[in-house]
């Protein structure tokens, strides 16, 4: 038997990954530029990123401004911010919530 069906049929991974990322999902993000309460957060794809545990986005009604929250190996972690970086043109600011 395959590992994948070891871990259960199609629809349990999903579940169970949606479920890993659900439980990594900040409350808020707080914005980069103003301070601000981000709550309206969205999942970042991450399937192909290996070091990445969670990735999400959101966008700061008070000052138009997108902030990112990814969760992973400091070094995967750097490489995609450097990834968004490129592809922005934003520079970005890194902290710990």
């Amino acid at each position: 038997m395959g590992q994948a069906k070891k871990r259960g049929t199609l629809e349990q991974r999903r579940q169970a990954a949606k479920a890993r990322i659900d439980a990594l999902r900040p409350e808020v993000i707080i914005c980069n530029q103003c301070g601000g309460e981000i709550q309206d957060i969205l999942d970042l794809p991450t399937s192909g990123m290996p070091g990445i545990d969670a990735a999400f986005a959101g966008h700061c009604q008070a000052c138009s401004s997108s902030t990112y929250a990814i969760k992973g190996d400091p070094k995967a972690v750097e490489q995609l911010m450097l990834a968004i970086t490129e592809t922005t043109g934003d520079v970005p600011l890194l902290g710990v919530q």
